[in-house]
């Protein structure tokens, strides 16, 4: 196994086994008078487990610590992996940890078993196994009338379960397989196809109505409605319309309908900047709430777009992958959505009503083509980059104004805005996501002394890969795992064992204030400084939090936040295929 050492958040090497001469990366023999001046490398620096000297003085060993260890907030089982994966450069024998030159240090077996029993969150349903929920998860939705979850599985199924992580049991609500492709054009696997949204009609306790997105065998993308029969507990397979442009003049909500550009590297049809195509763009369609009526128009407030006023609510859009509604801003339809980029940058955007998203000229800030004269697009909240390539994209600038890389990951996926009660001392207001490949989940918080958005990231590696996540009716958010070990888990509330951060929730016992370690401090416990310190209003006057030097009352948990009381949230917050109830 083999892991790049710059993005790698979590990792071990060996000793034991290696038969080479000791040599460091710059072909120098290790020094025994470097060993000694080490403090941190524990390994490299114990004579009795290494007596080859050290290819780091105590400065070298400053720098990787610095570059590779406290960058991240770790868990117990984390920092003794992590810190050797820092020192891998101080290994005596490190010109062959890293021999093919790629900076890409060897691994043991060893070592990949201890990274992933450190990795492993804990399962939300407890007794449910992937065989029963389906191994292809695209995401999970409750249902309105019964408080329970509808898990949407990418072959064309949707089961529901109770919301309790003792649920022993599924029910299949509806199964459309055989109308959804099941593979690629030319046999491959199943990539973006098959069954990947849902939304309950805002109607749908009484109607039954509930709508999904889903790729069928002639790789057409259908949105399609459905009925579910509350006395049965099931939909009716043969209930499905499509819903047609009509004119309407009764009662009504809104459907927004996301799309992506229709593949093909860059766009080459320009689906994503041209107004006549559905492709690449989120949609605003006004449905009628008359249950015999399965038509649309166009809302008359839909935003004007190059001066036209059409279905059209945003585009220069490229694969967005999962959109949410901000339920605490829901009047002024604040949506989120995770972008996936080409083959450098991926990216978190606001949807501006009627603006245009930059791609297919521009994948995030990077520009990809040129643009017209007078190009204006809208900015993401926050992008990061495959690989720490040297692009003002991939950098940022750290609490002492340093310019350091980003975190890194290949496909973003999108999140929501935390709402919830059990969490809120940690997230609130704050949007949750993940990226899909790193299997990494992390906050976007806003910083109102700079007036930005900062990232910070709460697990650097899952172990597995993320498709979506889901939230429930009161604001708390659950991570999806996809693959043959499918499962749902709880988004982590403290420094987990994968090295997720955020800081403690509030102790019984310290009801007037925050615990921090044996302390119980008040909510003015004084002005704080670094990062996480500022996460919320508020945040840079009160410096409870994890991980506190109590003598000098400033944060050094790097992802922890400040607390302070949470704002109240309200409304319902809608999912990938969203409504808007109107009256």
């Amino acid at each position: 196994m083999r892991v790049q050492v710059a993005y790698v958040a979590l990792a071990s090497w060996s000793l034991a086994h290696v038969r080479a001469h000791p040599l460091c990366l710059n072909e120098s023999s290790p020094s025994k008078t470097f060993q000694q001046s080490l403090s941190f490398c524990t390994e490299v620096q114990s004579t009795s487990a290494n007596s080859n000297g050290s290819c780091c003085d105590a400065s070298a060993e400053a720098d990787v610590k610095k570059k590779y260890y406290d960058i991240y907030t770790l868990s117990e089982a984390c920092k003794p992996l992590q810190e050797q994966v820092a020192c891998g450069t101080c290994n005596p024998f490190s010109a062959h940890l890293f021999d093919d030159g790629t900076g890409i240090m060897m691994m043991t077996t060893d070592f990949c078993n201890k990274l992933k029993s450190s990795t492993t969150l804990k399962a939300y349903f407890t007794k449910l196994s992937s065989n029963q929920l389906g191994t292809q998860p695209t995401g999970m939705f409750m249902n309105p009338k019964n408080r329970k979850w509808w898990y949407i599985n990418q072959r064309g199924q949707i089961h529901e379960v109770d919301n309790s992580p003792t649920a022993s049991s599924v029910k299949t609500v509806l199964d459309i397989s055989g109308r959804v492709t099941q593979g690629g054009r030319n046999g491959g696997g199943q990539g973006e196809l098959g069954l990947l949204g849902l939304a309950f009609s805002p109607d749908f306790v009484n109607t039954g109505f509930f709508y999904v997105n889903y790729v069928d065998k002639s790789f057409n993308t259908n949105v399609s409605r459905f009925k579910h029969s509350h006395e049965k507990g099931v939909a009716d397979p043969n209930s499905e319309t499509s819903e047609l442009a009509k004119t309407t003049n009764q009662p009504y909500y809104h459907l927004y309908i996301v799309t992506g550009d229709g593949g093909s590297a860059f766009d080459p049809q320009n689906h994503a900047q041209d107004l006549n195509s559905r492709l690449g763009k989120i949609m605003r369609v006004r449905i009628s709430t008359d249950a015999g009526t399965n038509s649309y128009t166009t809302p008359p407030d839909n935003p004007s777009i190059k001066g036209s006023v059409t279905r059209n609510y945003a585009y220069g859009l490229r694969n967005p992958w999962k959109c949410t509604f901000n339920r605490a801003n829901k009047s002024a339809d604040e949506i989120w959505c995770g972008d996936v980029g080409q083959d450098h940058v991926e990216k978190v955007i606001k949807i501006k009503a009627g603006g245009n998203h930059g791609w297919n000229y521009y994948e995030g800030t990077r520009q990809v083509r040129s643009p017209p004269a007078n190009f204006d697009y809208v900015k993401p909240v926050f992008e990061y980059c495959h690989s720490n390539e040297d692009i003002t994209q991939c950098k940022t600038k750290d609490s002492s104004g340093k310019t350091v890389y980003k975190m890194t990951g290949q496909s973003v996926t999108g999140g929501f805005v935390y709402s919830g009660t059990r969490q809120n001392d940690q997230y609130a207001g704050q949007y949750i996501y993940a990226d899909y490949q790193q299997g990494r989940i992390a906050r976007l918080y806003y910083d109102s002394a700079s007036g930005t958005w900062k990232n910070s990231v709460i697990v650097q590696s899952a172990g597995w890969t993320i498709t979506a996540l889901a939230e429930d009716l009161d604001g708390e958010i659950y991570i999806m795992r996809y693959g043959d070990s499918a499962q749902v888990y709880a988004l982590p509330d403290k420094q987990t064992e994968s090295g997720g951060g955020g800081s403690p929730t509030p102790d019984p016992t310290c009801k007037s204030g925050i615990k921090s370690g044996s302390t119980c401090c008040s909510s003015t416990c004084g002005t704080c400084s670094g990062l996480g310190c500022d996460t919320r209003d508020g945040g840079r006057t009160n410096c409870c939090t994890s991980g506190i030097k109590e003598s000098n009352r400033i944060c050094t948990t790097v992802g922890a936040p400040c607390m302070i009381p949470a704002r109240r949230v309200r409304d319902l917050l809608l999912n990938l295929l969203d409504t808007d109830e109107h009256t």
